[in-house]
């Protein structure tokens, strides 16, 4: 038996005993116990110390947020603190039966090998970040290489400190970045869109006026009239295609009218079977009594026009694409990848092919600007994006079903009216256009715009005054001493705008009925400031129907 105790010394010490007694039972005479005092306070201490230092580690190594371990050089555990265990869910018994290195890649596994061969006594650690196996999880490790007295290897300690949160902020940092970079690149595009429609619908305009002016001139039997005829054609799809820029370029004051899907697919039907061309066949599939709904014109003919596109290129070769449309009745809140479809009454257009179909992958970004899946060279990546971004503006929802080789179907749901759209305007036949005998104010920086508009006018019977600039246009005014019934106007020219010239005629001529004809958008020159609502407007491109039909208008206004 041992005990260990503790005796005062003379001096007021103390001294651990260590007592070690037996018990001798002898052949003859009584048992007794011998024993052995011994002062072993030098072991006490010692163990004091061990006990010591054993609390000191707990609090370093087992109460730390950090991830500590220590394990070979094939990764099989030999320590880990409780920190590990939690983070992993084990405990401390399975922790230690697994290997490191699963918790990683093969190639994550490779680059942890391939530093622990560098390690040395010069350079005995190195961190880095691995993300954990399909999980939103990032560590960042610090590992220490472990030495024997001969200075060779034999262990390897390593530190992991979770960094998920500042990974995470991270990636949301880049993403803003990318969203605002991409952003920068929509408004620049935007500008540039703008710009080159505003441009080309001035060529256009004369283009087309003078090619629908032929066109009026030639009998029936005149074999130039097919010419002239296709020259028209791809006139209106170039028409289109500016209508398209300038409804992607501005920010979106758009003019919402009562309009009927169906009469809108009706008009632009010709135009889509020419866009997809014979090896695709174009359906229709309406619903007769189909609600109205309340939407800008030149965006509804863009959201056709693109998913029809979009449709086209997502078929290999023959194939169908269907257009529907239908009333429908959302009971409840429908949420898709995209947006939310809430409850309400909806008219649903509906856009449908037996393409290709499109990939879950390809089905998250598929309205992100730039984002194609086209060759280089056959899309921008624009098309959707400007089409949902309409879908949104109009307080529409979008959802899209597809399946791989099967084909897709855009659904478009907007908020249905009970408003009824009125009757597409009565179209007057080049030869039954109504003449005239006032005098015209024409102002028009571009010279062979003005000149289409002057040849057409005179035609019709109209006295025109013409002029290159606002300030030429209001000096001959002055010294016109007869009335001036009308003024038709370029919106944007040099020195005085076309608001400006109308301001300053109103002194001269204040019966003067204004028009103003434009490239932009009649909403967008609103915007500019350079426009009034009550003034009468025309856009570019436009047909000599299209401008003596206006004309009439106002003047009889």
């Amino acid at each position: 038996m041992t005990l260990w105790y503790r005796l005062k010394k003379s001096d007021g010490n103390y001294i651990w005993i260590e007592d070690r007694m037996v018990k001798i039972v002898p052949e003859e005479g009584e048992p007794y116990i011998s024993g052995v005092m011994i002062d072993n306070s030098n072991l006490k201490k010692a163990e004091e110390a061990l006990k010591e230092s054993e609390l000191l580690y707990k609090g370093v190594v087992e109460d730390q947020s950090e991830l500590i371990i220590r394990f070979d050089g094939s990764g099989n555990l030999k320590f880990v603190n409780e920190a590990y265990c939690r983070y992993y869910d084990q405990d401390y018994q399975k922790a230690m039966k697994t290997n490191w290195f699963e918790n990683f890649n093969k190639e994550q596994q490779q680059i942890i090998v391939d530093n622990l061969l560098k390690l040395s006594k010069q350079n005995p650690t190195f961190t880095f970040e691995l993300k954990e196996q399909d999980q939103e999880k990032w560590i960042e490790w610090t590992i220490r290489s472990i030495f024997d007295n001969n200075n060779a290897i034999i262990a390897f300690q390593a530190v992991g400190r979770t960094i998920t949160e500042r990974k995470l902020a991270e990636i949301e940092r880049e993403n803003i970045m990318n969203q605002l970079i991409q952003s920068q690149k929509m408004e620049v595009v935007g500008r540039l869109a703008g710009g080159v429609a505003h441009d080309f619908n001035n060529l256009l305009t004369a283009i087309n006026g003078y090619a629908s002016l032929a066109y009026s001139k030639l009998s029936e039997n005149d074999p130039v009239r097919k010419d002239i005829k296709v020259i028209q054609e791809c006139g209106e799809k170039a028409a289109n295609l500016t209508k398209q820029l300038l409804t992607f370029s501005r920010k979106q004051i758009v003019e919402p009218k009562i309009l009927n899907i169906n009469q809108i697919i009706l008009e632009v039907d010709k135009m889509l079977k020419r866009l997809i061309g014979e090896d695709i066949e174009l359906k229709t599939v309406i619903e007769d009594s189909l609600k109205s709904i309340k939407v800008d014109k030149v965006q509804l003919e863009q959201i056709l026009t693109n998913l029809v596109v979009n449709a086209r290129d997502a078929i290999d070769a023959n194939g169908t694409i269907t257009i529907f449309t239908k009333n429908i009745t959302v009971d409840k809140e429908i949420d898709t990848i995209h947006n939310t479809i809430k409850p309400d009454e909806y008219v649903m257009l509906s856009v449908k092919d037996n393409g290709q179909g499109i990939s879950e992958d390809v089905m998250e970004h598929i309205f992100e600007p730039f984002f194609t899946t086209k060759d280089q060279g056959k899309g921008t990546g624009l098309g959707l994006a400007t089409v949902f971004g309409i879908i949104k503006q109009n307080d529409g929802a979008i959802l899209i079903e597809s399946s791989k080789d099967q084909g897709s179907e855009f659904k478009i749901f907007f908020p249905a009216t009970d408003q009824v759209a009125p009757d597409s305007a009565i179209e007057f036949d080049e030869k039954d256009l109504p003449s005239g005998n006032e005098t015209i104010l024409l102002t028009e920086d571009e010279e062979s715009i003005r000149e289409f508009v002057l040849d057409i006018l005179e035609e019709y019977g109209y006295t025109i005054l013409e002029a290159e600039n606002g300030t030429e246009a209001l000096e001959k005014a002055k010294n016109y001493k007869k009335n001036i019934h009308l003024l038709l106007s370029d919106v944007i020219m040099p020195s005085m705008n076309g608001q400006q010239l109308a301001e300053a005629l109103k002194d001269v001529h204040p019966e003067t009925k204004v028009m103003f004809m434009s490239g932009y958008t009649e909403s967008t020159a609103i915007q500019k400031g350079i426009l009034e609502l009550k003034t009468g407007f025309l856009q570019k491109p436009f047909s000599a129907n299209d401008l003596i039909t206006k004309v009439r208008k106002i003047l009889d206004s």
